[in-house]
């Protein structure tokens, strides 16, 4: 009776495991397809936005590649909100099309539009660069937390 009990939970945890390992992956797999389509979209844009919005752009990529790298650590450790996770793909998945789309179909005329897509693009770096502080407020705190638990659990011994 005990062995198959220990087997039983053996079982359960071998299961647990599997399924969390493969949630891992299709995170992963999420973050990956996320910065696939990034790219696909920036090099469509390549030569054909103002210097500015380029710029923009690029800094939209580079806050935007870190987080991706470890996206799905940081919403499983905490330091992530669904909405900030569901806000990153969409970015890319809509904000983004959505915000360069509309400017690439104008073909002339476009010196308001320069400026009303560089506004959208740095609203969205702005929102990334939230998300980043905020993902690392919570690694402080996590820091400042098992700190505080090894000085008690050493003060102990």
């Amino acid at each position: 009776m005990v062995v198959a009990s220990a087997i039983g939970m053996a079982s359960g945890m071998l299961i647990c495991s599997m399924v969390s390992r493969s949630r891992r992956l299709k995170l992963a797999t999420q973050e990956f397809d996320t910065a696939e389509a990034f790219d696909a979209l920036a090099s469509k844009c390549i030569g054909l936005l103002p210097t500015e919005a380029q710029n923009a752009l690029a800094e939209l990529k580079r806050r935007l590649i870190p987080l991706l790298s470890d996206l799905a650590l940081a919403r499983s450790g905490g330091g992530l909100s669904d909405d900030d996770a569901f806000f990153v793909h969409e970015l890319v998945r809509r904000y983004l099309p959505d915000a360069l789309e509309p400017y690439l179909a104008i073909r002339e005329h476009r010196s308001e539009a320069d400026k009303v897509l560089v506004d959208q693009l740095t609203l969205l770096s702005q929102r990334l660069s939230d998300i980043v502080r905020s993902r690392d407020v919570a690694h402080e705190g996590q820091l400042v937390r098992n700190k505080s638990f090894l000085e008690r659990k050493l003060d102990q011994q």
